[in-house]
């Protein structure tokens, strides 16, 4: 029988790793990194400000929202990108 349970979705802000200025920053990609590599149970996105060439968002759909709370407030604002992913 199908299991027709969607995944959790679980959202990761991943400011740190987009700033680079201090250890946090390899701290947290080297956890995503593994939680992706190993993860069957969550539908994981990765949230950000800005688009960037990090490797680390080609490996889950980024949810990019806007730096602004007026602007973040507005609906669909907080969807899933609907970009391609890149190569």
């Amino acid at each position: 029988m199908k299991d027709n349970r969607r995944q959790t979705r679980l959202g990761i802000f991943t400011r740190p790793i987009d700033q680079g200025t201090s250890g946090n920053d390899h701290h947290l990609l080297e956890m995503i990194r593994r939680v992706l590599e190993r993860n069957t149970r969550f539908e994981i996105f990765l949230i950000h400000y800005e688009r960037n060439d990090r490797e680390i968002y080609r490996h889950a759909p980024e949810i990019v929202i806007p730096r602004n709370p007026v602007r973040a407030s507005g609906p669909g604002r907080w969807l899933p990108s609907t970009e391609p992913s890149r190569p």
